[in-house]
C-alpha cells in the first residue's frame, strides 16, 4: 500500500498540497491543489483518508502568504 506524508505550501495561485515519500522531477510529488475560493483538485486517486484531510485543511485553514507578509491565501 502506498504511504503518505502529506505537506502544503502556498506557491502563488493558491496551496500546494505534495506527497513527501514520493519524489517525481527531482522534487515531491504533487498530489493536489487547493485553490483561492477553497476548491480541490487531486491530481490522483488518493485514499480516502488522504483526501478527507486536504479538504479539512482547505475548509478549516487560514494561511497568510508568507510569515513576514500576513496577506490570506483564500478568500
Amino acid at each position: 500500500m502506498k504511504q503518505y506524508d502529506i505537506g502544503f505550501g502556498y506557491l502563488g495561485n493558491g496551496i500546494t498540497v505534495w506527497n513527501r515519500l514520493e519524489q517525481q522531477y527531482g522534487d515531491y510529488k504533487i498530489i493536489a491543489h487547493i485553490d483561492h475560493n477553497r476548491q480541490v483538485k487531486f491530481y490522483e486517486d488518493l485514499p480516502q483518508e488522504i483526501k478527507d484531510r486536504i479538504s479539512y485543511f482547505a475548509l478549516t485553514a487560514n494561511p497568510t502568504i508568507s510569515a513576514t507578509q500576513d496577506q490570506p491565501v483564500f478568500y
